[in-house]
């Protein structure tokens, strides 16, 4: 590019930026309430006849959330051994202890979700599993993927991941719903370490012939017939990409 052409890419990444940066009040606000909530959580784990603990996912975990949003994922973290039953009993149970207004819904197994000091959180039961591949429940994976990016982002990357994010979603390719069929959070952040921001991954995704394989850990172990395919650095036997379909990977590209 020319440098006219430079300096007016800089202006257009600033002024998104400036947008959709969290500022320091609502990262202080979405600490504090978080803190809270693990707190709670901590309580109810305390009276049940099972040790557990709490960890905090998701991109206000990782500091890559888009400023205005209001989601706290906390994921209670039970021993493998315990019964799916007893997981979804005590789950429940530490998800209405924080949560004495949530309700309940229902992925692959029950959780808690509602409103606190103005954040929606979701408090969902888990295995504390030893890695990715030895998963019990879909879910499992999460604290997985959180601990590999909090290990790779740094605040120059996370801010490549809120733009984005940002650009996704203004193309309408952001989301991994059945509707959408598009780049979930966790698939944009990995193509954003992957490449190294946010404009070499849209330099890089221009060019891209599917179908696309990158493989972060260099471990994938089995093919995958996908039009973009990012296996998990977390279980070599996982597309992370496999819901985006070809319509949202061609929208990136253009």
């Amino acid at each position: 590019m020319s440098e006219a052409e430079d300096a007016e890419l800089a202006a257009v990444l600033k002024s998104v930026r400036d947008r959709v940066t969290p500022d320091a009040a609502e990262r202080e606000r979405l600490a504090s309430v978080a803190a809270e909530l693990s707190d709670r959580a901590r309580e109810a784990i305390a009276d049940l006849p099972v040790e557990a603990d709490v960890v905090q996912v998701g991109s206000t975990a990782r500091g890559t959330w888009l400023a205005g949003d209001r989601d706290i994922d906390l994921f209670v973290r039970f021993p493998p051994a315990l019964p799916r039953e007893k997981l979804e009993t005590y789950g429940l149970e530490v998800g209405h202890h924080v949560l004495p207004e949530g309700h309940e819904e229902y992925a692959e197994h029950p959780y808690v979700k509602g409103e606190y000091r103005g954040f929606d959180v979701d408090l969902v039961p888990c295995y504390d599993v030893a890695d990715a591949t030895a998963i019990q429940s879909a879910v499992d994976r999460t604290p997985f993927h959180n601990a590999y990016l909090v290990a790779r982002l740094d605040d120059a990357l996370a801010d490549g991941v809120r733009l984005a994010k940002r650009f996704l979603k203004g193309i309408g390719a952001y989301g991994s719903d059945l509707r959408t069929r598009g780049f979930s959070g966790y698939l944009t952040e990995l193509l954003v370490a992957e490449y190294g921001g946010f404009v070499p991954l849209i330099e890089a995704a221009a060019n891209w012939h599917p179908p696309v394989e990158i493989d972060p850990e260099d471990h994938a172990a089995r093919t995958f017939d996908d039009p973009l395919v990012v296996v998990d650095p977390t279980d070599p036997e996982r597309n992370v990409a496999a819901v985006c379909d070809a319509e949202n990977v061609a929208r990136l590209q253009h």
